[in-house]
């Protein structure tokens, strides 16, 4: 009878030991549970204050861009391409100064080269305070003319490792930078000027010209030639004829006029096929605009 009690005792023990870890492990598992709750709200709240705080900064930027903007006496430059009745292309530059008074010498400042002095013109009053200057829009640059594709169908593609790819390079682009300000001397001599600010002409040049797409077609004997213009709907500055110049060693030997296979309001295409390959071929494309503009482009040279 004495040595079942302790074995009755231990038992005691066990079981309560049992049910005091269970409820520890219950407690604890509680406890993580609300912890992550906690933890799940603080990261909550924090999101929540971070997107108000990126919302109450957006509204102090705009707010802050609303004051300067009110506090300038110069509104934003707007520009745009004008196709004059010559057929010419120029640049106008519109622009707002705020409360001017009296008489002022309203100017236009521009530099068509980084290492060129600004030319100063007067701008032209449309209405109260909205003034206007144009400038040619002329850089020697012509038609935008788009990386040539040369399709080979033929061992006729071992020859034209050189073929030159006809894209604008960044030192091309940036020889087209311009730089401009608007200036006002007032009736009492004071003078103030508004910032100095950079555009790329070569940006406006595709509403001028439009942009040209080319291909090549090589066969074993023969090859053909692609070309499609684009230019915006409105302006009627298309290419109205394109010639296929066949050169070798430096000589014009030939001469091709490309057929006009289709046109739309905003768009013209012109092929040529069955053109004979031949040794030392260097081959140009020349695009005549309506107005009588000419430009060419290399596409091919194996000289």
């Amino acid at each position: 009878m004495k040595e079942k009690k302790p074995i009755k005792y231990a038992c005691i023990f066990g079981i309560s030991a049992l049910f005091i870890s269970l409820f520890l492990n219950i407690y604890l598992l509680t406890k993580v549970n609300e912890l992550g709750n906690r933890i799940g709200q603080v990261m909550s709240d924090q999101q929540y204050m971070s997107n108000e705080l990126e919302n109450q900064t957006s509204e102090i930027m705009s707010l802050l861009d609303d004051i300067q903007q009110q506090q300038s006496w110069l509104e934003n430059i707007d520009t745009e391409v004008i196709l004059t009745s010559a057929g010419d292309g120029e640049l106008r530059f519109k622009w707002l100064i705020k409360e001017l008074a009296g008489e002022s010498d309203v100017r236009f400042h521009y530099a068509l080269r980084e290492d060129e002095q600004f030319t100063s013109i007067p701008a032209t009053e449309r209405e109260r305070g909205l003034f206007e200057a144009s400038i040619p829009l002329e850089t020697g640059m012509g038609t935008i003319w788009q990386p040539t594709e040369i399709y080979c169908v033929t061992s006729h593609v071992e020859e034209l490792d050189d073929v030159p790819i006809n894209e604008i390079t960044d030192d091309l682009y940036d020889s087209t930078q311009f730089q401009y300000y608007v200036s006002v001397v007032k009736e009492d001599g004071s003078y103030k000027s508004g910032d100095i600010q950079t555009g790329y002409l070569y940006d406006f040049l595709t509403e001028l010209y439009g942009y040209v797409e080319t291909g090549v077609y090589l066969e074993d004997k023969v090859f053909q030639v692609y070309l499609h213009h684009y230019v915006a709907e409105g302006l009627d500055n298309v290419i109205e004829n394109v010639s296929l110049l066949k050169y070798q060693q430096g000589k014009l030997i030939g001469e091709d006029e490309l057929d006009r296979i289709e046109e739309g309001p905003s768009n013209s295409s012109f092929e040529k096929h069955n053109i004979d390959i031949y040794d030392d071929m260097r081959l140009v494309l020349k695009v005549v605009y309506r107005k009588g503009e000419t430009f060419e482009r290399e596409i091919i040279n194996e000289e």
